[in-house]
């Protein structure tokens, strides 16, 4: 029994020239993928991924460094503004039934996690945000609020005058409570 394949080639080989560049590289640089999809088996046809930024597959879709340089930004899932004694970070239309108690929220060193996982089995949107916050920010007053279906994330600056300079200082470790406005 034979069997036949067809490949689709993903770039071009390499051409081989008549210098000494074609002994540096005996083999062409190609990479290829099956062509068809065998029955049953559900795999992507191409190893290139594309993710629109307006779907709503991803709805916090908010950068994990955001805080290191704050730029003021407004999108339709989150909005940042920054004040000369505070930055607050806003995550909207989280949902029509949540309450304070659906969101987790902790500070684990320098990472802020909040986390919402689905209400029921039927509802297959989670939450789940990652946030580095430096030295910068007093990690012991941030306030999270929950109000009209938008989650309210305040964090203060450290006064620059109680800054470290060297940076250091011991592990950090807080879980947060929501409180609803």
């Amino acid at each position: 029994m034979s069997t036949f394949t067809a490949h689709t080639l993903l770039s071009r080989p390499v051409r081989h020239s008549a210098g000494g560049a074609s002994l540096r590289c005996p083999k062409p640089a190609v990479v290829s993928l099956p062509y068809y999809t065998p029955a049953g088996k559900k795999t992507p046809r191409s190893i290139c991924r594309y993710v629109d930024p307006r779907s709503i597959d991803h709805p916090s879709n908010i950068p994990s460094a955001a805080l290191v340089n704050p730029v003021p930004t407004t999108t339709a899932q989150w909005k940042i503004k920054e004040e000369d004694e505070k930055v607050e970070l806003t995550f909207f239309a989280m949902g029509e039934r949540v309450t304070p108690s659906d969101f987790q929220v902790a500070i684990t060193g320098e990472v802020l996690e909040i986390k919402k996982q689905p209400v029921d089995k039927n509802d297959d949107v989670s939450f789940h945000v990652r946030l580095l916050v430096p030295e910068v920010y007093n990690k012991d007053k941030i306030t999270v609020m929950l109000y009209s279906r938008n989650l309210d994330v305040s964090i203060p600056k450290v006064p620059k005058s109680q800054l470290k300079p060297d940076g250091s200082g011991k592990p950090f470790y807080r879980v947060l409570n929501v409180e609803k406005k």
